[in-house]
């Protein structure tokens, strides 16, 4: 069964570091907004992919996936209407993000409970 407070927890953890690094990028001025883009989704990604089982451990794959989909849902909203994003206009975008961003956090779910199984822990 999965655990819905355990999904919003996965949820928490990239939400709350992207506020700090983006914070820390404002705060030191530092202007290449592609290196921001790319150092939030691998960063916030890796989180999902690394929370999802600590905190979902009957269903790791599927809420891992839920949470992934959910973090981009917001992002987009936030994307649309605080920064006037047209995001949605290109839907072949918008799906690759979602296979790129959900295949991503899938495999460090994976690799992730992999370790943990080899060094014989419960990943609860």
């Amino acid at each position: 069964m999965v655990n819905i407070n355990g999904i919003l927890k996965t949820i928490s953890y990239p939400l709350l570091v992207n506020v700090v690094i983006g914070f820390l990028f404002g705060i030191f001025d530092l202007s290449n907004m592609n290196l921001l883009f790319i150092l939030l989704f691998v960063i916030s990604h890796l989180l999902i992919g690394w929370t999802a089982p600590k905190f979902n451990p009957d269903t790791p794959y599927f809420s891992c996936y839920i949470s992934t989909v959910t973090f981009n849902f917001l992002n987009y909203l936030a994307g649309t209407y605080v920064f006037e994003f047209y995001i949605l206009e290109s839907p072949d975008l918008v799906n690759r993000n979602m296979v790129l961003s959900s295949i991503f956090a899938l495999v460090i779910s994976t690799v992730y409970l992999k370790v943990i199984e080899r060094k014989g822990e419960k990943y609860a």
